[in-house]
């Protein structure tokens, strides 16, 4: 009588029955997303006596509930005084709290304030934002703090920054703070912005493991070179977002400010989870256009995907686009897109829902399609991402 022989494929199947683990099944998720609703939340009807709201961010706090700020200036220029303007959504973006204002320049300060980042820290539930002030006038510009435990409702007074050591200002974002999910770091708060001045411009990140108490400068991407005369072609990092990975590493996507290589997105890595940034990561992928200014960017880990928004056109800030990595930002293709809005687009951000699983927020600047480049309101475009696990 033969022997009964079982492949090794079957084998491995039933042992891990019996085990109780079930073999892995190979794919992964791709999406087909639509926009299924737009909502206005700033105008020149509704900002609080501004003439222009602009640099929109906005954070999940917490309970999940979404909370936006964006500048309200005066006279519509970067050096403007300002409002710090607030609204907030319980039903995840669908309708928003009036317009608050979390704080505003005195009219004898020398310049304004500039947007900015904002964190929620979800083990403490606090959120922050920290922002940046005169830094179009003043020889010496300063970085502040303000935050809130109460989701936004109510917010404590400005404590300034000492973190410019070495650079002239540290201008955060505009976006997002993260807070460090996976090792290295666990728990670390991040906030990511640029040095301000094209001269002696560069990536440069501020981090705290206390929980905000104190923060130290990390993760520096000078300009190279680095505090010399504008020469254009040259690599000046300039706004940024940055996002945590499943292992740990940290992905920026970095405003192109003088068109090294092409004009097109920046895009690079810290391997080490938030102390350098990897020179040999550096890429400039000519699949993702862009006029130079700052852009979204997300990673939603239960679909291993990066989400990316940004005016998607070299030649003008045009074309709102929200462009999809599947493998976490190495490649971008020209396929993997979805036009947002294809006139006047200004600078986005964008969030996940969480109380609505595949659904994902953008923040933006919008002008009408006769406007040229100028951009007159902030909407919050909900998109579906429709979300399908495909096999290999």
């Amino acid at each position: 009588m033969q022997p009964i022989r079982f492949s090794t494929a079957l084998v491995l199947v039933t042992i891990s029955i019996f085990a109780g683990i079930a073999p892995p099944v190979q794919g992964r998720y791709v999406i087909d997303p639509v926009v299924e609703e737009e909502i206005e939340v700033w105008s020149d009807a509704n900002s609080i006596e501004s003439v222009d709201s602009r640099v929109p961010i906005i954070v999940p706090s917490s309970t999940g509930k979404l909370v936006a700020l964006s500048e309200g200036r005066r006279d519509g220029s970067d050096s403007s005084l300002k409002f710090l303007l607030i609204r907030r959504s319980g039903d995840n973006g669908l309708t928003w709290n009036p317009t608050d204002v979390v704080l505003e320049d005195p009219m004898d300060s020398p310049g304004g304030l500039n947007l900015g980042a904002i964190l929620t820290d979800y083990t403490t539930g606090k959120m922050m934002v920290v922002y940046s002030h005169c830094a179009h006038n003043c020889e010496i510009p300063k970085s502040y703090l303000v935050e809130s435990s109460d989701e936004g409702e109510t917010w404590g007074d400005p404590v300034e920054l000492n973190v410019t050591q070495g650079i002239r200002q540290f201008s955060p974002g505009p976006g997002y703070g993260i807070q460090k999910v996976h090792e290295p770091y666990k728990g670390r708060l991040i906030f990511c912005g640029h040095g301000g001045t094209i001269s002696a411009d560069g990536v440069f990140c501020i981090c705290s493991d206390d929980h905000g108490k104190t923060w130290k400068r990390h993760i520096d991407l000078p300009s190279i070179p680095f505090n010399h005369t504008y020469i254009e072609g040259e690599l000046a990092p300039d706004e940024n977002q940055v996002v945590e990975l499943k292992n740990g590493s940290l992905l920026f996507t970095i405003r192109n400010q003088l068109y090294y290589e092409t004009r097109a997105r920046i895009f690079a890595l810290s391997k080490d989870g938030g102390e350098t940034i990897d020179l040999t990561s550096i890429q400039v992928p000519e699949t993702m256009p862009d006029s130079a200014e700052a852009s979204g960017m997300i990673y939603l880990e239960k679909y291993d995907l990066v989400l990316h928004s940004n005016a998607f056109y070299s030649a003008a800030r045009m074309n709102m686009t929200l462009s999809w990595s599947y493998d976490e930002g190495a490649t971008w293709s020209w396929s993997d897109h979805l036009q947002i809005w294809p006139g006047p687009s200004g600078y986005s951000c964008l969030t996940p829902i969480p109380n609505r699983p595949g659904y994902v927020g953008l923040l933006f600047e919008k002008g009408p399609l006769d406007g040229k480049e100028s951009t007159k309101f902030v909407t919050f475009t909900i998109i579906n991402l429709r979300p399908k696990w495909q096999k290999d």
